[in-house]
């Protein structure tokens, strides 16, 4: 029978309320467990805003449907924060895995991926 077990909880919203009161309720299970628990914080990282102008001009170029919000640590985070305006554009991850060493993309979704960049730069600069 295991005597120690590690858990790494990934907390995401768009919005810090939301987010904040993910980790309390987070906290308050992992107090009320029957289990010791420890926490431990490795990263955290409030919601950022990405150029609402360029988010949408990506939308249009890709076909429409709702932004995906991204949670994770990007470079491209920082540069929003810097006031840079800033957007991402995403292409699937097979089996949905991300941000890890088994992360991998089907080529056709590859592809894909660097045609709607090709479109959307062409979009921007009109």
């Amino acid at each position: 029978m295991p005597a120690r077990c590690e858990l790494t909880l990934d907390l995401r919203h768009p919005e810090l309320a939301q987010l904040t009161a993910l980790e309390r309720e987070a906290r308050r299970l992992a107090d009320s467990s029957p289990c010791a628990a420890g926490i431990v914080d490795l990263y955290r990282q409030d919601p950022v805003r990405f150029d609402s102008e360029l988010v949408a001009a990506a939308g249009a170029t890709v076909g429409g449907g709702e932004p995906l919000i991204s949670g994770p640590l990007h470079d491209s985070a920082a540069l929003a924060q810097a006031g840079i305006p800033t957007v991402m554009l995403f292409t699937s991850s097979i089996d949905g895995i991300s941000h890890a060493r088994a992360e991998d993309t089907r080529e056709p979704d590859l592809v894909a991926g660097i045609e709607a960049l090709g479109a959307f730069v062409t979009r921007l600069l009109g």
